[in-house]
């Protein structure tokens, strides 16, 4: 009696802990399928193309063939020497460009496709996505729902009676939040076997920073981030940062930021369809990485940059808030601003992580000292001159060797004197 007493409790007990292992199963399949196609790449590449998530759709209106922009070889010769746009044009195709695009004064000048994408490819941003963030923050802080020296304890109950509480909006928009790095998914070797892959299945679902690229919940996974540095000393691209923000933009604005970024920029810049990564079907879009849209509307967004806010006589953006996110840079690194790059890059090395020796190589430095520009592991790159009125688009692999003052002064160098004009 005893005996079946106790194969009963322990047929209960099995029971319970395999419908516990069966439910949490369910409720992270999603998320685990990601991880085991995640395990399974030996590169990179670009994730979540490699495998299917969840999409938050959003449409600012454009239709087909309104666009105001367009090639116009009359105007383009005027103000750009055609010796210039065609060795801009020679330059990609040696570079593994997938896109390129030159706007001018409103006008597209250039646009070249390679590597089989076309006008209706949607480029996926990588890091370029983090940038969202700041053009986003332009309507809330205007408003007074934000500010940029608020605590992120503010917003973030989790944080209260925590240093990480100290780190404010302005720290986490510059990158100098001191938070551990997210640096990518762990690879695993393509000798492992199947008991390899099994158990880097097993370490991956486990581990937090595959959690935050991957799901189930981009915020919560962001959260349980530590600081590595003390706010404010140390600088570093790190996706920890504008995930955060979106996570407190959502907070204090009532409105997730998918919805909020439709608002406030997406639908007012008249842009076509884009799409947000997320971590669940319904849940919160990834900002660390992979907005997708085509490359006219990742130019109109450039626009913005080199119009202080403003697209086809329209203001998108707050006045003043182009001018806010580029100069307000830290001491720590003052180039770059609020999630976005600015000023003349010097010739060397612009470094991605403080002291890590990573990052993107200049051949000589930058021929104007007011560009603006988005960057996504710099293969992806839009850079706008307001003095100019000249934003370049450039999407396609990272290559050993890359030079990022290459294209942008290749077509400097072709801009005539009289287009110059005031900032």
């Amino acid at each position: 009696m005893t005996l079946r007493r106790v194969m009963l409790v322990v047929t209960i007990v099995l029971l319970v802990l395999f419908a516990a292992l069966v439910g949490t199963v369910a409720a992270d399949w999603p998320y685990l399928r990601r991880v085991i196609a995640a395990t399974g790449m030996t590169e990179a590449g670009d994730w979540p193309g490699a495998f299917p998530a969840p999409m938050a759709r959003i449409d600012g209106g454009r239709i087909d063939g309104e666009d105001s922009a367009a090639v116009d070889p009359v105007e383009a010769a005027a103000a750009i020497d055609p010796a210039a746009l065609d060795a801009a044009a020679r330059w990609a195709a040696a570079n593994a460009t997938q896109a390129l695009l030159v706007l001018h004064r409103g006008r597209l000048v250039l646009e070249r496709y390679g590597d089989g994408a076309d006008v209706d490819t949607a480029f996926q941003g990588q890091g370029l996505s983090g940038s969202l963030v700041g053009l986003a923050y332009g309507a809330a802080i205007e408003r007074g729902l934000l500010s940029l020296d608020d605590p992120a304890a503010k917003w973030l109950e989790e944080w209260r009676d925590d240093p990480r509480g100290d780190i404010t909006l302005r720290q986490l928009l510059q990158n100098i939040s001191g938070l551990e790095e997210f640096q990518g998914l762990p690879r695993t070797s393509p000798a492992a076997g199947p008991f390899g892959r099994i158990a880097a299945i097993v370490r991956a679902w486990a581990d937090r920073r595959v959690r935050f690229a991957l799901g189930i919940d981009f915020g919560a996974a962001a959260l349980t981030f530590d600081l590595a540095h003390a706010p404010g000393t140390h600088f570093a691209l790190n996706g920890v940062n504008p995930q955060l923000l979106g996570l407190i933009l959502e907070r204090a604005t009532g409105t997730p930021f998918e919805r909020w970024f439709a608002q406030q920029v997406w639908a007012p810049l008249q842009a076509g369809v884009g799409e947000f990564y997320l971590d669940r079907a319904s849940g919160r879009p990834a900002l660390h990485c992979c907005f997708r849209a085509v490359a006219h509307d990742w130019l109109r967004l450039g626009a913005l940059l080199a119009g202080n806010g403003a697209i086809d006589g329209r203001q998108v953006l707050p006045p003043g808030w182009v001018g806010q996110l580029a100069t307000t840079t830290s001491n720590v690194n003052p180039r770059y601003g609020l999630q976005v790059w600015s000023g003349r890059a010097l010739r060397g090395l612009r470094e991605y992580r403080q002291g890590s020796g990573i990052g993107v190589r200049h051949g000589e430095d930058f021929l104007t000292d007011d560009v603006v520009w988005m960057e996504g592991d710099g293969g992806r790159s839009i850079w706008a001159f307001p003095s100019r009125q000249l934003v370049i688009l450039r999407f396609g692999r990272d290559l050993p060797g890359w030079d990022g003052s290459a294209l942008p002064n290749i077509l400097l160098r072709g801009l005539q004197a009289e287009v110059i004009t005031p900032r």
